[in-house]
Formats: C-alpha cells, structure tokens, sequence
C-alpha cells in the first residue's frame, strides 16, 4: 500500500519531527479527508505525531470543554477512561509515575484527538480545565414560575440560511412562516434518520480510533471495511491479534455501527 513504509517509519519515530510538517491549514484539510476505502495511514501518522507533540508543533484537536467522555491510550494500554477531569487526573498520575510513553486521549463520542495540558501538578491540570468540567452543581427544585402571555421562549438561535427563490416561496406559504416551516422539518428528518446518522457517528468514529492507534496492526484495512460494510464477525475477526485494550475500546466505539435493530 502507498505511504504503509512511511506510516511505520515515522510512527515508530517519537524524538523527531517528521520530514516535512505542512502548514497548519494544508494538515487541517487533509486530516478532515477519511474515505473508508483509501486507507491514507500516512496522514494520520503526522495527526499522531502532532497529538503527541502538540505543545511544541501544535495541531487541530478537541478542545476538552465539547467532551462527555474520554479515554486516554499510553501506546497500545489504555490508562483512564470516563469524564475528562477523572481521565485527566489519571492520566497524570500515571506520566508522574514514570509513564514515558506517547499518550493519547480519544473522545468516546467521535474518536477526536484531545487537547489537555499536563504540565504542571494534578491539581493544576485540573484547574486548567473549563470549569464546567470540574465543578459539581448541586441538583436544586426550582419553583415552576407561572407562564404569562405571548408565545413561549424556544431558545431558537438565529443564523444565516441560504435557499433558492422557490424554497423561500414555499416555506412563506406555510403555516406559521419560514422558521417555524424550517424547524418542523428539521425534526422530521432527525427523526426519519436517527437510526442512520447513529451508524455513521459510531463508524467515525471507531475509524478515527483506529486509524491513529492500529494503523500499523495486523488487519488494520480488513476491519476498516468490515466496519463500513457492517460485517460485525468480519470486523471482531480482524481485530483478534490486536492489543486487548485497542480491541475492547475499538469495539465499544464500533458497536452502535452493528445495532440496526432500532
């Protein structure tokens, strides 16, 4: 496979940079580029590097405030998963206890790098967090407040839409005007391919996984295509001779991707 020598070259060179490191919005548009049968393992080495090195090279990661959950790899051993504070504070842990390999933390939801700073104590990595993430809030009733006159607050945010004359034609004519007309089929289309878009989030994200952690394994493209194919026995096949705990994270990310029964 094109790029297979260079991916393993520089995936097993952690000291140094890679030969030549693109401009940030050159590695922005071809890290975005994942297409499930061109396996470029070569453009994900340099993601690796980057995550790996963000401090000094920086790079196009997560920041930690849009994560639920997470998990954080020391090579192929999984260190921490669950909130960000808990991983971050394992995570660390860990580095201080002499952990010296490449650590790699992988959002549960879209198997996105992401970016925490460790340096300094536990503590100060945690207060380097956004707050939301750290504080406890405690669950408090409050009082129902009577609803007075004119339409309810929807919270709606407003943006730019762009359409074709006859689009907007359409939606003016319809009860209650372009927005309201906008939102109802919005919801209808959430709706009508929840089950679709729960497949295809679960397959990005297990691919990104993959892709930056077993690039180099044995089965790497087989269980790539099973995963875009939904071959669930296929895909559990070609991760058998994979570290335990790439396997396990692979198939946790993985498994929505095979559940079509809702």
């Amino acid at each position: 496979m094109p790029g297979a020598a260079n991916s393993f070259r520089l995936s097993k060179s952690y000291a140094k940079p890679p030969p030549a490191v693109k401009s940030a919005s050159v590695r922005s548009r071809r890290e975005n580029n994942f297409y499930p049968d061109i396996i470029d393992t070569g453009i994900f080495t340099l993601v690796i590097f980057n995550v790996i090195h963000w401090d000094f090279w920086g790079g196009n990661m997560m920041g930690p405030e849009t994560v639920k959950s997470c998990a954080s790899f020391a090579g192929s051993r999984r260190i921490a998963a669950g909130t960000v504070a808990e991983v971050a504070a394992r995570t660390k842990e860990a580095m201080d206890h002499g952990e010296l390999g490449p650590i790699l933390i992988f959002d549960d939801a879209t198997g996105q790098p992401v970016e925490i700073d460790f340096r300094g104590t536990v503590e100060e990595v945690l207060r380097g967090l956004p707050s939301s993430l750290t504080e406890v809030k405690p669950i408090e009733s409050e009082p129902v407040a009577p609803r007075g006159p004119g339409r309810p607050k929807l919270g709606v945010v407003a943006r730019e839409v762009t359409l074709l004359p006859r689009h907007w034609e359409w939606l003016n004519d319809q009860p209650g005007g372009a927005s309201v007309a906008l939102r109802k089929l919005v919801e209808a289309a959430r709706k009508a391919n929840e089950s679709r878009d729960r497949v295809r989030r679960s397959q990005d994200a297990a691919y990104r996984f993959m892709t930056a952690i077993a690039g180099n394994l044995p089965g790497f493209e087989e269980a790539n295509r099973a995963l875009f194919a939904g071959d669930e026995r296929q895909f559990q096949a070609h991760l058998r001779d994979w570290p335990a705990d790439v396997q396990a994270h692979a198939r946790t990310l993985a498994a929505p991707a095979f559940d079509r029964s809702a």
